[in-house]
């Protein structure tokens, strides 16, 4: 079983955190802001690979930008919906922006350099490759 360590225990507690105060933002958003954050995420091991399987639904692929580095993957979504038009009359209007971003810290180093996504009915799928460490390696002290 791989060991755990103290900072990846703390750094799922932040995590967890930023969380529960995007969910408080609802409220706010809901008075028109327009932005959301938070999106929902699942982190699998997958052999060789991590992958991240996000629900973005009502976004265009051209919407959506993921980056990552070794430890954190950031997915990030935005769409502005068309201006109103003069000839409706709306009783409630409350899809003109959205906005969702999240951070993912990953449970290995990856490869940034063979990862690949892809897109479809609104859930995004990031394959990375994990980076092979060996175990008990020396290291020379100086």
């Amino acid at each position: 079983m791989p060991r755990i360590r103290p900072v990846d225990r703390l750094e799922r507690v932040v995590e967890r955190l930023d969380r529960a105060l995007d969910d408080r933002d609802l409220d706010t958003d809901l008075t028109g802001s327009g932005l959301l954050s938070g999106v929902d995420v699942d982190v699998i091991d997958d052999g060789d690979d991590i992958v991240v399987v996000a629900d973005l639904p009502g976004f265009e692929k051209s919407d959506i930008s993921v980056q990552a580095d070794d430890h954190r993957l950031r997915l990030s979504a935005e769409r502005t919906e068309e201006e109103e038009e003069e000839d409706r009359n709306y009783y409630q209007r409350e899809r003109k922006h959205r906005k969702v971003t999240r951070t993912v810290t990953l449970p290995v180093e990856v490869d940034v350099g063979e990862a690949g996504a892809s897109y479809e009915d609104g859930v995004l799928t990031v394959r990375l490759s994990k980076v092979e460490m060996e175990e008990g390696e020396e290291i020379d002290i100086e």
